[in-house]
C-alpha cells in the first residue's frame, strides 16, 4: 500500500483543531457506477460549505501522468450555473449515497466549465485501487486540464504585485491578488470538514500566500485535498490553512486566459502540510511547521514615519527545499517592495534610500548581512528598486549553498526611503600644487546639490611613498546613480533554476564563506583617488550625499 508521509514537523500544538471523531465513509471505486446522482461540497462565499449536484457520467481511464482511473461528471445546480467548476473548487469531495467517492480536480474544457473528473478518494488515502473491467478511454480527456491552484497573495497592492506576477507567468507559476482574509468575528477559526476551504500556504502575516482548494477528506488530525498536485514535489513543510472566499468569478471559456475562479484569501494556520503527490496534498492539524520570521521596518526620511511588518515564511530546509528554493526568496523582496510603496505612497522617478539587511543563520556564530545606500532614477515603477535586487541577491545565495544545510532562523530589514535625489556633482577640486611623498595634504572639494546650492568639503588626501615623482594628475572620481530591479531579476528568484555558474563554480564552501559572500552585497557609494597611473583608491564618503561625477588637479610629486 501506498504511504503518504503525514509527518508533523513541529511539537507546538494549537488549541482549535478539528474533530478527532470517525472519519466519513468512502465509497470505493468498485461500486461507483454511471448515473449516479451525487452531491458536492465546496465554499463560493465566505466559509459556509455550499452543495451542487453531480451526475457521474462514466469512468474513465486517467491521464498520462497517474495513470490512474477518474470520474467524469456533470455538475449542475444554482451554485455552479454561472460559473461551472472553477479553480478553487479542486478537492471538492462528491458524496454518493452518504459517503465520499471522490473529489474534484479536473476541468474539461467545455464550454460553462460544466464537465470535469474526479480522482476517486482511495487514490487520494494511498489505498490500492482495482481497475473496473471494460475501463474505457475518454477522448475528451486529451483535453483535460487539472484546475490551476494559484497562489493568493495578499498584502501586496496591485502596481508592486504586478511585476512579481509577470516574472512569475514566465516562471510558469500563477499569482493572483486577493484582498487579506477578514478578521475578528467574521472570519473565526475554522474547523475544517470536507468541503471546507483549504489553502497551502507560503506565508502568514504582512504578506500571506498561498493556493486556495477545497477539503475532499479529514480522518482525525489527518487532511486531505485538491485531488491533483499542488506542485507534485512529494514531502513537503508548508502552512496547513483555512481560507475566506469572497466570490467566484464566473467564465465559461475556461481557457488558460480566461477561467472561472475563487477570489479566496489564506487565513489562520491550523497545521503543517506535509505530502504533495499526484493525487493531491495531505497534512496533519495541530503540529505547526517551522517558519522563518521576517521584519520589515521602514521609514519615510522626509516625514519620519516609521511602521515595521513581520510575515512567517515556511522554511522547507528539513525537508530539501522541494521546489528549489526557500519561499522566503520571493516572499521577503515582496515585502521589501511593498513597504517602499507604501512608505512613500507611491514610486517617485526619483529615489534615495539606505538599507540594512540582517540574517540569522543557526550555523552561524553571529548575524551576517549588508547596509548600502542606494539613490537613483530608479522609481516610477513599483519593482522596489536596487535595495530589493540586493536582498533578492543575498537570500538566493542561502539557497545556492552546497556545503551544508543553513537553517535560516530570521531575516531583519531596516529601510529608510525618501523622494528625490540625496546627491552632489563634483565640480572642482582646490588644494596644494605641490604634494610630498608620504605625507597628507587637504583637498577642498567643490560640490553641488543636485539642483541646488554649491557646498564644499574638505578631505585629506594621502600621497604614497612609492608615487611617481614628477608633474602628475590627481583624478578623484564619485559613484554615479543607481539603476532599476529588472523583470528578469525577479523571474530568478520566482523560479526554480538556479543562474548559470562560472565554470561549475560551486560557491562558497563553509559557512564562513557564505557569511562573506553575503556581506559582500555591500558596495562602497564613495569616492576614489588616482594619483598618476597608480592604483585607484577609496578616499572620501559623504554621510549625506552620493557624490558623482569627475574632477582632475594637476600636482607636482617631490620627495
Amino acid at each position: 500500500m501506498r504511504r503518504l508521509l503525514l509527518a508533523a514537523t513541529a511539537t507546538a500544538l494549537l488549541t482549535v483543531t478539528a474533530s478527532a471523531g470517525a472519519a466519513t465513509p468512502i465509497m470505493p471505486l468498485a461500486e461507483v457506477a454511471p448515473g449516479m446522482r451525487c452531491t458536492a461540497l465546496t465554499v463560493v462565499k465566505g466559509t459556509d460549505i455550499s452543495s451542487f449536484d453531480v451526475e457521474i457520467v462514466d469512468v474513465v481511464a486517467g491521464d498520462p501522468v497517474s495513470a490512474n482511473p477518474l470520474l467524469l461528471i456533470r455538475v449542475s445546480g444554482p451554485v455552479v450555473a454561472a460559473s461551472g467548476i472553477a479553480e478553487g473548487y479542486s478537492g471538492s469531495p462528491i458524496v454518493c449515497d452518504g459517503r465520499i467517492a471522490g473529489a474534484i480536480a479536473y476541468g474539461s474544457g467545455d464550454y460553462g466549465n460544466l464537465l470535469g473528473y474526479a480522482t476517486p478518494i482511495e487514490e487520494m488515502l494511498g489505498a490500492p485501487v482495482p481497475t473496473p473491467a471494460g475501463l474505457r478511454v475518454d477522448p475528451a480527456l486529451r483535453h483535460a486540464h487539472a484546475l490551476r491552484t494559484p497562489i493568493a497573495v495578499s498584502g501586496v497592492s496591485g502596481p508592486v504585485f504586478r511585476p512579481f506576477e509577470k516574472a512569475a507567468a514566465k516562471a510558469g507559476i500563477a499569482l493572483v491578488a486577493v484582498p487579506a482574509a477578514p478578521v475578528g468575528s467574521r472570519f473565526p477559526v475554522q474547523t475544517l470538514v470536507p468541503g471546507s476551504s483549504l489553502a497551502v500556504g507560503l506565508s502568514s502575516g504582512a504578506i500571506g500566500a498561498g493556493a486556495v482548494g477545497t477539503v475532499t477528506y479529514v480522518d482525525g488530525q489527518k487532511v486531505y485535498g485538491f485531488g491533483h498536485p499542488f506542485d507534485g514535489t512529494g514531502l513537503r513543510s508548508l502552512l496547513l490553512q483555512d481560507a475566506y472566499v469572497y466570490d467566484v468569478v464566473a467564465n465559461p471559456l475556461d481557457t488558460q486566459e480566461s477561467v472561472s475562479m475563487k477570489i479566496a484569501a489564506p487565513g489562520h494556520t491550523l497545521g503543517a502540510l506535509t505530502y504533495d503527490g499526484t493525487d493531491g496534498v495531505a497534512g496533519v492539524l495541530g503540529a505547526l511547521p517551522p517558519t522563518i520570521p521576517v521584519t520589515q521596518r521602514t521609514t519615510n526620511a522626509a516625514t519620519g514615519v516609521s511602521r515595521s511588518d513581520v510575515a512567517a515564511v515556511a522554511d522547507e530546509t528539513d525537508v530539501g527545499l522541494p521546489d528549489g528554493m526557500s519561499p522566503i526568496a520571493t516572499i521577503a523582496p515582496m515585502l521589501n517592495a511593498q513597504a517602499a510603496y507604501t512608505a512613500l505612497d507611491g514610486s517617485p522617478v526619483l529615489q534615495s534610500a539606505s538599507m540594512c539587511v540582517r540574517i540569522r543563520i543557526r550555523e552561524l556564530p553571529k548575524p551576517t548581512g549588508f547596509c548600502n545606500r542606494y539613490v537613483g532614477a530608479y522609481g516610477g515603477g513599483p519593482n522596489g528598486g536596487p535595495f530589493t535586487s540586493d536582498l533578492i541577491t543575498a537570500l538566493g545565495s542561502i539557497d545556492a549553498f552546497s556545503y551544508g544545510k543553513p537553517h535560516l532562523t530570521g531575516v531583519d530589514v531596516t529601510l529608510s526611503v525618501q523622494p528625490g535625489l540625496q546627491q552632489a556633482m563634483l565640480r572642482s577640486i582646490s588644494g596644494p600644487r605641490v604634494l610630498h611623498r608620504g605625507q597628507t595634504a587637504t583637498l577642498r572639494l567643490n560640490l553641488q546639490q543636485y539642483r541646488g546650492a554649491r557646498f564644499t568639503r574638505v578631505v585629506e588626501l594621502r600621497v604614497p611613498r612609492a608615487a611617481s615623482l614628477g608633474r602628475r594628475k590627481v583624478r578623484i572620481a564619485g559613484t554615479g546613480l543607481d539603476g532599476t530591479v529588472r523583470t528578469e531579476e525577479l523571474q530568478l528568484l520566482i523560479s526554480d533554476q538556479a543562474p548559470e555558474d562560472d565554470g561549475g563554480d560551486s560557491g562558497p564552501k563553509s559557512f564562513a564563506k557564505l557569511a562573506d559572500q553575503i556581506a559582500a552585497t555591500h558596495s562602497y557609494d564613495g569616492m576614489h583617488v588616482k594619483i598618476g597611473k597608480g592604483t585607484s583608491r577609496r578616499l572620501y564618503r559623504d554621510p549625506r550625499y552620493r557624490i558623482s561625477g569627475s574632477a582632475s588637479l594637476t600636482v607636482r610629486i617631490v620627495r
